[in-house]
């Protein structure tokens, strides 16, 4: 199993972000489950954050179609390693569309600040225990998952 976590930024030329965001689950759900590729896609105020998870060889490949994907730029690629075990078994791509800040936990974030202060010593298991924690405190907001 492989993993590749990256942030980018939303290309404003790519539309509406509800509509850019409900295209790409659209497409990527099925191609992701045929690929078994798991994961989860971030969205908010303009920044993406997704977790790809899956045989390194697919992982691989699918991250060079996104990374070139006009919707978004300044991919910026913060973890490719291998793992032991899928974080998100069941996810070919869940994806939630965080439209008010104020409903992540501010412990979330400040968990994320000192990680990020720490010279980006960021690891897997810090930052995937990271966005188990996001989806724990959004699973009621979630609005683009159809499962």
């Amino acid at each position: 199993m492989h993993l590749i976590v990256y942030i980018s930024k939303f290309s404003k030329q790519a539309g509406s972000p509800d509509t850019v965001l409900t295209n790409i689950v659209e497409h990527s759900k099925e191609l992701n489950k045929n690929s078994e590729i798991t994961g989860v896609l971030f969205y908010e105020n303009g920044h993406f954050l997704q977790a790809l998870e899956g045989e390194k060889v697919i992982v691989e490949e699918k991250y060079k179609k996104i990374a070139q994907d006009k919707r978004h730029h300044d991919v910026i690629k913060i973890i490719d390693e291998p793992i032991e075990a899928r974080s998100f078994p069941d996810w070919s791509l869940d994806t939630f569309y965080i439209d008010s800040p104020a409903l992540i936990n501010t412990d979330n974030i400040v968990s994320f600040q000192k990680l990020y202060e720490q010279c980006f010593k960021l690891n897997s298991k810090n930052l995937m225990d990271f966005i188990k924690q996001m989806v724990d405190e959004l699973d009621t907001f979630k609005i683009l998952h159809d499962g």
